[in-house]
């Protein structure tokens, strides 16, 4: 409900536009419904790709269940019934027919977007080239293979021309994999030495007790009956360790191996998820929570 309030202030401010920038009426209400269906496929569709990339292949019924989610959103997101296709395999094809004609148009906007993109993640301590060749992977689609280089190359191709690299023989392909597998070691090591630095930084407040409630939490412990809290990113940090090191030492592996590095970009995700949680904890009227005052202005209720 939050994102179609969005979507009705903005169209607001666009019918609204006057002169030059008046909009035409030909081209029917913004914001139009297949660019509503698409993108809420993109979280159940892409999503399912997403998992795949990290070796993490959902199984039939799995991605029944979430389609069905996501379908149930689209429903109160405003997409109309003729667009809310039946199964997984239909939705696949809905959406292919939008990407064949969408991605024929010239890149002018999935440029800025992709950098700002690379700009926000920033804000999770990764390094830009980490960044990017973790979007390389997962912008490997087969159908459109040249996304990764139509969107970045054109910010970021003469400051790390390496990645946008292309070779017809297979043995070069698996020697410039090697080379950015390297470059992802390399990279995902500094990047975890950087969390382990500044993980004091994300520290949540611990709740004032008294002292008969400590002494009986460390007794609860003493007696192996209570449970220490683990935060996320320790979770996932303990995750790097063991793929960066040699199994129970702190000796470095030499390189990763693919599945490694599948890993290894899942445990990246746990930490952005870690980080995000300081930002969108209770209590905050920011993220996916609807403010009261928003709720009482636009009688949300029910």
């Amino acid at each position: 409900m939050k994102v179609r309030i969005m979507h009705a202030a903005m169209r607001h401010i666009i019918l609204a536009r006057t002169a030059e920038e008046k909009w035409n009426e030909a081209w029917g209400k913004p914001i139009s419904q297949e660019d509503l269906v698409a993108t809420n496929q993109v979280f159940s569709l892409e999503f399912f790709k997403g998992m795949e990339y990290l070796g993490e292949t959902l199984n039939a019924d799995q991605q029944k269940a979430w389609f069905h989610t996501w379908k149930t959103i689209g429903k109160i997101m405003g997409v109309e019934d003729r667009l809310i296709s039946k199964d997984v395999n239909e939705a696949w094809t809905l959406q292919h027919t939008v990407y064949a004609h969408l991605f024929k148009d010239k890149t002018i906007a999935g440029i800025p977007l992709t950098s700002a993109l690379v700009d926000t993640l920033h804000h999770f301590h990764l390094p830009q080239r980490l960044i990017l060749l973790i979007m390389r992977r997962m912008l490997a689609d087969e159908q459109f293979p040249d996304c990764f280089e139509r969107m970045l190359k054109p910010t970021f191709g003469d400051q790390y021309p390496e990645l946008f690299e292309q070779h017809e023989s297979e043995e070069d392909k698996q020697k410039h994999k090697a080379l950015l597998d390297s470059h992802f070691h390399t990279h995902l090591r500094e990047y975890y030495h950087k969390m382990k630095e500044i993980r004091p930084n994300y520290q949540t407040e611990k709740p004032k007790i008294s002292l008969l409630e400590k002494i009986l939490f460390f007794l609860l412990r003493l007696f192996g009956k209570g449970k220490k809290q683990v935060h996320l990113i320790d979770i996932q940090l303990e995750r790097l360790h063991k793929n960066l090191h040699i199994e129970g030492t702190d000796n470095p592996v030499d390189e990763l191996e693919e599945d490694v590095i599948l890993d290894s970009m899942s445990a990246l995700g746990g930490i952005m998820v870690g980080i995000l949680s300081f930002h969108f904890r209770k209590g905050k009227d920011s993220g996916f929570r609807i403010p009261d005052n928003l709720k009482d202005n636009w009688a949300l209720k029910g």
